[in-house]
């Protein structure tokens, strides 16, 4: 799983149509726009985050746009 991230910054806490951003989530669009690319083992790694939450959390990213998902 490959992930590409576009970058916007937003407020902490700042809300887009039902979805929540956060701090950490600014962290890991940053991180992988940093590369350019980031597969899920090194999110979970960088972020301390277990599988199935750290799938949790960059599905909520690409539900709302954020990151692009490629296979």
């Amino acid at each position: 799983v490959t992930l590409a991230a576009t970058v916007t910054l937003f407020k902490k806490g700042n809300s887009m149509g039902g979805f929540r951003f956060t701090e950490r989530d600014q962290a890991i669009l940053q991180f992988i726009n940093a590369f350019g690319f980031c597969e899920m083992p090194h999110l979970a790694q960088r972020f301390g985050l277990r599988k199935p939450r750290s799938y949790e959390v960059i599905n909520r990213l690409i539900s709302a746009g954020l990151v692009q998902h490629e296979r």
